[in-house]
């Protein structure tokens, strides 16, 4: 047995043991939230739903058990836990894919009558574990860009109901009535945490927690500030609409030179490579000079070294950051 053959076995079987642990958990996790469940109230199942659907309820209920046996076990103190069930639940979505790719694969290898190798095996792992986590990231900055772009309406939407006289939370409601998309469901939460008793401030609060939008911790602060120094609530959406307004025109702005910014630096970027394509065009033997002589290879790593210098520069001094 060769050193290759003893590092796979050994990697096998460390796979093979933190899975028989992360399977004990999961057991003995779901055992504990059952144990909870006898004491909770739970909703009634749909029949009408399709065996996918049931699946997927199935699925999501067992991550909510497993997330919660987690937080008991580690004695969180923590009273709000939605970022940490959020890290939970990507973690076994992470593994659940990992462990369904490598079946997959054992079971393409049978069909085709190929032989399953450690690489291999181990190759599927990794894009199992990885492709969730890119897809939460994907799916994440889609929501961001969302909540920022209906923001500035939903503010002016708030703002409107204030100056009619109307309560907050009506101003609430009626504007998650009038938006859509993502910014709908966080309206509609924080809709429901006042409903449950919640006050304001921790309502946002949540929301920030949940989103994670720059313009929603702002928002979350100024009515933090509010409720602790007190204030007439009209003046201080009133000053919110005119502040959002002015910062979107400003992003358009800074958006629009980062853009320009970027074509020149392309394009800079791109004109050594075409006058270099020019040269080789005109002189047949402008390549073979940089191969064929020691001095030739010299100038030739001295080039490659100066483009990527050349770039480096160009886009230190063209690329405007945004903050």
């Amino acid at each position: 047995m060769g050193l290759k053959d003893i590092i796979e076995i050994s990697v096998l079987f460390i796979l093979f043991i933190a899975f028989i642990v992360w399977l004990v958990c999961v057991i003995h996790g779901i055992k504990l939230s059952n144990r909870i469940n006898g004491h909770t109230l739970k909703q009634t199942d749909d029949t009408n739903l399709s065996i996918p659907d049931k699946l997927l309820n199935w699925y999501k209920a067992k991550k909510e058990e497993i997330a919660l046996s987690i937080l008991i076990l580690s004695k969180d103190k923590d009273l709000d836990k939605r970022r940490k069930e959020k890290e939970i639940f990507n973690v076994i979505d992470s593994f659940v894919c990992a462990f369904s790719f490598v079946i997959l694969y054992i079971l393409l290898s049978i069909f085709h009558l190929q032989k399953i190798t450690f690489i291999s095996s181990l190759a599927a792992f990794i894009l199992g574990f990885v492709l969730p986590g890119i897809y939460n990231l994907v799916i994440d900055k889609i929501k961001k860009n969302n909540i920022e772009k209906n923001l500035l309406k939903a503010i002016t939407i708030i703002n409107n109901n204030l100056q009619a006289n109307r309560s907050i939370k009506e101003a609430l409601i009626d504007t998650k009535d009038k938006i859509d998309g993502d910014l709908k469901n966080e309206f509609t939460e924080v809709v429901n945490d006042l409903n449950h008793g919640l006050s304001l401030e921790v309502s946002f609060r949540r929301m920030m927690d949940r989103c994670g939008v720059d313009d929603v911790a702002y928002l979350t602060t100024t009515l933090s500030i509010l409720s602790k120094t007190g204030g007439n609530t009209k003046e201080v959406f009133n000053y919110l609409e005119e502040l959002f307004e002015t910062r979107k025109k400003l992003s358009q702005e800074l958006d629009a030179t980062i853009a320009s910014s970027k074509l020149v630096y392309i394009i800079l970027s791109i004109l050594p490579i075409i006058v270099f394509g020019g040269m080789v065009m005109i002189y047949d033997n402008y390549i073979t000079m940089f191969v064929t002589t020691s001095l030739g290879n010299l100038l030739g790593v001295s080039q490659l070294v100066l483009y990527f210098v050349y770039v480096i520069v160009v886009k230190k001094i063209m690329i405007v950051e945004k903050y």
